[in-house]
């Protein structure tokens, strides 16, 4: 879709300058991350001024339309309101030979302030700059773009009157034009073009989206079927390791590699050669191939279900390409989360819904019976940032001793140990939220927090204790019924 011409601008522009010049900025709304729309109140008249800054969609007009605002505005429109509500517009000005629009606004709330917002209407890198009196950057529409000259473009226009050769506004004016044809004109054109250029763009970033993730689905399925070749042939790991125990005398620690004869194979005098760690001796080396093995055996239903879950998504892709490909769009909400996410990301913001990011905590609050503050890890990540992040030297922490489980905190911020009581509920959390809740005695690891730290390139939820004590505790049901109601 065509932005507008420095000639149609200049056509708006001489439309437009005597509304908007001495009007009152009563409302600042953006309806969409690239609209801006001013209501500009004159005596006992309203007009509305509405900005696009699309990429190759430039435009500013007067517009009757009424957009659906988010439901919480977003940063620059807060901006705005803060510094030119309820001002006034003193200049406004188009600048010689560009496509920039300039408008001084004098606010008097404690004292008179004066600000101006500089729009810059090119086709490919349209932006809107909120600036103070010294013409001082405090905001923009796109904060990683900078102007181009402003303070060569903030100084007086001349008034121009082109008439442009080419002009596809002329095939939008009514037959019956008002006081504004060529707003008018604008105002039809865009706002039946920008609804359909923003689906067609959600179509396009959508088949974007659902083909890069069909390309890694492929590429999991053919590694899935490789190791899956690897665990169906692991056949010759099980007869090297029935060879080596039956040869283990030739297996003495420091060797490299053995051969000897094959008797699973149909020629009797066949050898075979079965490389082994030097550092390992016979039984090592025998239990090494067993253990390979049986751990490929075991991953063999598996990676069918994997292989088959795959396949399952590719199927339900494939479904989607081909209602985007009839110009179908699906409904946002039956999409995956990690999609709409990627969808309003790639269509820079211009999604008619908003998708909230799920938020959460790393842990789980719970209140003792002494009414002090117990934090729980919810996972391995969790675990490491409530751990790292979250608690402070002097917390007391746990961790079930020798079975997977998540971290416990007790706040302890005042420094002093905390009751006997909220050490053991603490310690009927660890054991509850842990691999050894049905175990009739659990052992808990228990330290300063300050004793707590992470070895380089370890696994999420693993730490090393420079000190601890350990308490033994039987999962007490009668506890665990006061504690769990007290889950935040």
């Amino acid at each position: 879709m065509p932005s507008l011409t420095y000639e149609q601008l200049s056509l708006i522009f001489n439309e437009n300058k005597d509304v908007v010049l001495g009007g009152m900025i009563q409302k600042i709304h953006q309806p969409q991350k690239e609209f801006l729309l001013l209501q500009i109140r004159k005596p006992q008249i309203n007009y509305r001024l509405f900005f696009c800054f699309e990429q190759q969609s430039i435009a500013f007009y007067l517009t009757n339309k009424t957009w659906k605002n988010p439901s919480s505005p977003l940063f620059f429109c807060q901006l705005l309101r803060k510094y030119l509500l309820n001002g006034r517009i003193t200049e406004f000005t188009l600048a010689k030979s560009d496509r920039s629009l300039l408008m001084k606004i004098q606010t008097n709330k404690e004292n008179i302030q004066t600000n101006f917002l500089l729009s810059e209407m090119w086709g490919r890198s349209g932006n809107t700059y909120l600036l103070d009196s010294n013409k001082n950057i405090i905001g923009s529409l796109h904060p990683s773009k900078k102007p181009k000259d402003y303070f060569a473009i903030v100084t007086p226009s001349v008034s121009t009157n082109v008439t442009p050769k080419k002009n596809f506004l002329e095939e939008h004016i009514t037959k019956d034009p008002g006081s504004f044809p060529w707003n008018e004109a604008a105002d039809n054109f865009f706002s039946t073009n920008l609804l359909q250029e923003r689906e067609n763009r959600q179509l396009r970033v959508l088949s974007s989206i659902i083909n890069k993730e069909q390309k890694k689905l492929r590429n999991k399925i053919s590694k899935l079927q490789t190791h899956l070749s690897e665990a169906k042939s692991s056949e010759d790991l099980r007869i090297q390791g029935e060879l080596l125990k039956s040869n283990m005398h030739l297996a003495k620690r420091g060797t490299k590699q053995i051969k000897v004869i094959n008797y699973f194979s149909e020629n009797a005098n066949e050898y075979i050669e079965i490389p082994l760690d030097s550092r390992k001796d016979a039984k090592e080396n025998m239990q090494h191939y067993f253990k390979r093995y049986r751990k490929l055996q075991d991953g063999i239903p598996f990676l069918h279900k994997q292989i088959d879950k795959a396949q399952q998504e590719i199927d339900n892709n494939e479904k989607h390409l081909e209602c985007l490909k009839n110009g179908n769009f699906p409904p946002l909400s039956n999409l995956p989360l990690k999609w709409q996410r990627q969808l309003q990301q790639l269509s820079k913001g211009t999604s008619t819904k908003s998708v909230p990011q799920k938020q959460r905590d790393c842990y789980y609050k719970f209140t003792s019976q002494d009414n002090i503050t117990i934090l729980v890890g919810r996972g391995s990540r969790d675990n490491d940032q409530l751990t790292f992040q979250v608690a402070k030297g002097n917390d007391l922490w746990m961790h079930a001793e020798n079975y997977p489980g998540a971290h416990v905190v007790i706040l302890n911020r005042d420094k002093n140990s905390p009751p006997q009581r909220t050490l053991f509920d603490a310690a009927q959390l660890t054991a509850y939220y842990s691999k050894a809740k049905n175990h009739p005695k659990v052992s808990i690891s228990y330290t300063y927090r300050k004793n707590v730290s992470k070895p380089k390139k370890s696994k999420p939820g693993l730490v090393y204790l420079s000190s601890k004590k350990n308490l033994i505790v039987a999962p007490d049901k009668e506890i665990l019924e006061k504690l769990l109601p007290t889950k935040e």
